[in-house]
């Protein structure tokens, strides 16, 4: 698409430049899966629970395990997506280096708001580790990934307390949710508005309609109101934030460009800057976080090099 005269610079709903990278590296993606594709094992759409939306895809390398395992989450703002909306490239990468990856459905909004899709990602990763000697899988190294909605979702994960229960009747409720690492592209790590509006140094920013339902926001109510307040508390990844803690890999796909209090809202919760929150804090507790963007420079370079060296040493 051509740049139209006047067109506002901090409106891009999408990234030029990550749709060029897709069209560039899909081929190169395509090589990589054909091939190991011969020697992994799939596994596709498991049951890690009742709810229709509670199923995962698993790909297992080829060779004796057990493998660590990458699960990943889906963006689409909590109300859409599918567990097919992942990196094809990454995915190849990961097995080709003795790592396998799940990528998981989860329970959408409009059949429930916060936690529910979080408690989903909690399970998926339980589940995987109750059936880890099935699958070939190391239960002591799983790392979670994810874009934009399932970014949050991983970090959150990653950052929060052990959801295990061990007094559980469900045996996979029992398993622990902690991770080796976590990787979250496009994200919030927190929705916290104050938090943000401070990250993009704006007085104010066009709210997400996605909150609204993930929070199930109704008549009369908005962010300041008790209930609503402590539900973005605790879904907000930043929250569960202690020393400790796994060490993070936020990426973004969109260039630092300059947010207003007039931006889409697509722009500014994908926007690199929604994640200095934590990378500050992260480094008042030492909990190491690599923050990639357009211009900037990382340890790993990437985030599958980044899972692969966390997972296997390598």
């Amino acid at each position: 698409m051509r740049r139209r005269t006047g067109r506002r610079k901090d409106v891009q709903p999408r990234c030029a430049d990550a749709a060029y990278d897709a069209r560039m590296t899909a081929p190169i993606a395509a090589l990589l899966l054909a091939a190991v594709s011969a020697e992994v094992t799939e596994h596709r759409n498991l049951e890690y629970g009742d709810h229709v939306r509670q199923r995962l895809d698993l790909s297992v390398p080829a060779g004796e395990g057990p493998f660590p395992c990458v699960v990943f989450f889906h963006g689409g703002g909590f109300f859409m997506g599918d567990k097919s909306m992942h990196e094809k490239k990454r995915k190849a990468a990961l097995l080709e280096a003795g790592v396998a990856f799940a990528t998981a459905n989860y329970r959408l909004t409009d059949s429930g708001p916060y936690p529910q899709p979080f408690e989903d990602a909690a399970r998926a990763v339980q589940f995987l580790r109750a059936n880890a000697a099935e699958y070939g899988l190391d239960p002591a190294r799983f790392a979670a990934d994810g874009h934009s909605a399932g970014g949050a979702m991983a970090l959150w994960l990653a950052l929060h307390e052990d959801l295990a229960d061990p007094a559980a009747v469900d045996p996979v409720l029992r398993q622990s949710t902690r991770l080796t690492c976590v990787a979250a592209g496009h994200c919030l790590p927190t929705f916290d508005y104050g938090q943000l509006c401070d990250a993009f140094g704006c007085r104010s920013l066009v709210e997400h309609p996605a909150a609204y339902t993930l929070f199930a926001v109704g008549s009369g109510e908005s962010r300041q109101t008790p209930r609503v307040a402590r539900l973005i508390q605790d879904a907000s990844p930043l929250s569960h934030l202690s020393a400790g803690d796994p060490p993070v890999y936020l990426y973004y796909g969109v260039r630092p460009v300059r947010v207003t209090p007039q931006s889409n809202p697509n722009l500014w919760v994908h926007h690199p800057a929604a994640g200095r929150p934590l990378v500050d804090a992260a480094k008042r507790v030492k909990v190491s976080v690599q923050h990639e963007y357009p211009g900037g420079r990382t340890r790993d370079g990437s985030a599958a090099r980044f899972l692969i060296r966390r997972l296997t040493g390598d």
